[in-house]
């Protein structure tokens, strides 16, 4: 992958927990630990290269599922982070994308990884 590609600043979120409700459930939410550049690529076009069937595991196709591939950053797994996108520059209502990863691994490339993700269903310009 050529660095010209990674054309995306993204947030990279890990679920916190902060407490439990009232009812003894923990409170979660996400923090911002990170900035990094990635590419975000519709999966039903392009893998990326390098990127190996494991990284699709788990994924369905759908308009919905990307490959999201940068930088290799350590401790980042699809069981407690997420990925925040803002285009401030969009004419989309909803200009605040999340996206649930499926799956992380690094590709052939050792020094970048691909993710699986979804597109979430929540849409919170505040998170």
């Amino acid at each position: 992958m050529r660095l010209g590609r990674l054309k995306f600043l993204v947030d990279l979120q890990k679920e916190v927990v902060s407490g439990t409700d009232d009812y003894g459930g923990p409170i979660k939410s996400f923090v911002t630990q990170q900035q990094v550049w990635v590419d975000i690529s519709p999966l039903s076009l392009t893998t990326p290269r390098g990127a190996s069937q494991e990284v699709l595991d788990g994924a369905q196709q759908g308009v919905d599922t990307v490959i999201i591939t940068g930088y290799y950053v350590v401790g980042v797994n699809s069981t407690e982070w997420r990925i925040r996108y803002e285009n401030p520059d969009s004419d989309d209502p909803k200009p605040v994308k999340i996206y649930t990863l499926l799956s992380a691994r690094p590709t052939a490339q050792l020094d970048f990884m691909a993710f699986a993700a979804r597109l979430s269903a929540e849409q919170e310009a505040t998170t």
